[in-house]
C-alpha cells in the first residue's frame, strides 16, 4: 500500500474513501483472509500517513459493507459480506429487482470461469469472448420446501472476487459486487420472455416436463465505465411471476 497525498483527495476521492478502497481489495484478494484481522488502527495511520479519524471512517465503512466486525479486544476481524441475514442492497428502483422476505441459496457449480454457455441467448456478442464465473441460485419463501426461483448468472472477471463469499451471502449478486469493489450499478436492461421446462430447467421449481415458465433476464452495467458487471438469467413458473408497469403521458 502507497501513501495517499492530499492531492489525490482533491482529485478522486475523500481520504478515507481511498483508504477503504485499498483495504477491501486486498481482502478481496485474500491477503486478508476471513477470520484474520485487519492491522491496528496506529499502523493504517502510519501505513497511509493520514489521520485517526480518517482511518477510522474508513473502517466504518468496511463494517458496513459487512466485509469486517469489530471486537473489543479483538481488533478489526475480516468477516465478508454476507454474513448477516436478509441483506438488501437498495439502490433507487434498481434496489427493487431483489425480492425481499426470501430465502436464496447460492452455489458454484463451475468453480472456475466459463465461457458463456450455449443455452444464454439474447445478450450482447461483446459477452462471448469473455470468461465468466458462474452462480446458480434458488429462492425460496420461509417455511416453504419448493422454490419459486431459479436464477444462473455470470459475474464478469474484474468482479469475479464475489466467489470467495457468494456460498455464504443472502443478498443481491450486484449488491455485493457494489459493497466489494465500490463500483455503482447505475443500469440494469430486461428482457421478459418464456422457457419450457426440461430436464434441466424448470424441474426444481416445481414445474413439469414441457410446461411454460417465465424468464426474465437482466444485464447489469457500471455507471462509471458502463462496462457489464453481471448477467442473469432468472427462470419462475408461469402462475408465480406478475409484471406490472405504469405509463404516464409527457406533457408537451
Amino acid at each position: 500500500m502507497t501513501k495517499i497525498s492530499e492531492s489525490t483527495e482533491k482529485r478522486n476521492n475523500p481520504l478515507y474513501m481511498t483508504v477503504f478502497r485499498e483495504l477491501q481489495s486486498a481482502i478481496v484478494k485474500g491477503v486478508y483472509p476471513v477470520g484474520s484481522q485487519l492491522p491496528s488502527e496506529a499502523t493504517l495511520v502510519d501505513r497511509f500517513k493520514v489521520s485517526r479519524q480518517t482511518v477510522r471512517q474508513a473502517l466504518r465503512n468496511l463494517r458496513e459493507s459487512g466485509l469486517v466486525r469489530s471486537h473489543q479486544g479483538l481488533g478489526t476481524i475480516v468477516e465478508g459480506p454476507g454474513v448477516s441475514k436478509g441483506y438488501v442492497h437498495q439502490i433507487n428502483t434498481i434496489g427493487d429487482l431483489f425480492p425481499a422476505d426470501v430465502e436464496t441459496k447460492y452455489m458454484l457449480p463451475d468453480r472456475k470461469m466459463i465461457p458463456i454457455p450455449s443455452w444464454t441467448t439474447g445478450f450482447p456478442e461483446e459477452v462471448a469472448n469473455q470468461t465468466w464465473l458462474h452462480v446458480r441460485a434458488t429462492r425460496k419463501r420461509p417455511h416453504e420446501t419448493v422454490p419459486f426461483n431459479e436464477m444462473d448468472a455470470f459475474v464478469s472477471a474484474p468482479y469475479a472476487g464475489v466467489g470467495r463469499v457468494i456460498e455464504a451471502h443472502t443478498g443481491s449478486i450486484y449488491g455485493l459486487i457494489e459493497a466489494i469493489y465500490g463500483e455503482v450499478i447505475g443500469e440494469v436492461e430486461q428482457t421478459i420472455c418464456t422457457f419450457t421446462c426440461d430436464s434441466e430447467f424448470g424441474r426444481g421449481i416445481g414445474m413439469e416436463e414441457d410446461e411454460i415458465g417465465i424468464e426474465v433476464r437482466r444485464i447489469y452495467r457500471i455507471t462509471s465505465n458502463d462496462d457489464i458487471a453481471l448477467l442473469s438469467v432468472n427462470r419462475y413458473p408461469a402462475t408465480e411471476f406478475i409484471f406490472s408497469m405504469k405509463l404516464r403521458r409527457l406533457n408537451n
